[in-house]
């Protein structure tokens, strides 16, 4: 796949050559490093052409800011599935440096996704219906009280952040008698 791009582009015009590769579960990105006669503009506009001579449904290419290279995304012929449980590893090392740390998962390229619960500012938990939204929301109120068990979390400070359209009374009332439980 690696020379068929470089061929490829080449044939466009666009000459260079790929300095690196990270394949993911969904997407395998190609840094392509132009050479000095290579217009990014022109080679941005090959995003068709390539997608229908490698025969994939779409590539993304696009500019990496403070690097000399230009990212070429290509999906993989076959996806591989994401086990919740692998994920998990990334999670608990980053126990240590975040307070109440939210696996997201992983994103296109393999990298884990985590967030600091806390600093969000906002969450916003959407989807459509039978997504599992009532799921997340409960799953991340049971994360709150685990923090809270271990004394990472200001109940009050969490309670200020839940802000979802979809939240029911239900939700509400009995997120107020776990709290009662706890405090």
């Amino acid at each position: 796949m690696k020379t068929m791009i470089e061929k490829k582009t080449a044939e466009f015009g666009c000459r260079g050559e790929i300095i690196s590769t990270k394949q993911g579960p969904i997407v395998t990105q190609f840094n392509f490093r132009p050479n000095h006669f290579t217009r990014i503009k022109n080679l941005k506009n090959l995003n068709e052409d390539l997608a229908l001579v490698l025969a994939v449904d779409s590539v993304a290419i696009a500019r990496i800011p403070g690097y000399p290279a230009v990212s070429i995304m290509i999906p993989n012929k076959v996806r591989k599935m994401v086990h919740y449980q692998d994920t998990l590893k990334d999670v608990f090392a980053a126990r240590d440096t975040m307070a109440l740390p939210l696996n997201l998962g992983i994103d296109s390229l393999g990298n884990p996704v985590i967030v600091d619960l806390v600093k969000l500012p906002h969450i916003l938990i959407a989807g459509s219906t039978g997504s599992g939204i009532k799921t997340t929301t409960f799953a991340v109120i049971v994360l709150w009280i685990g923090a809270n068990f271990i004394g990472k979390s200001d109940p009050e400070t969490f309670k200020r952040r839940i802000c979802s359209a979809n939240v029911q009374k239900a939700l509400l009332l009995g997120f107020e008698l776990i709290h009662a439980v706890l405090v």
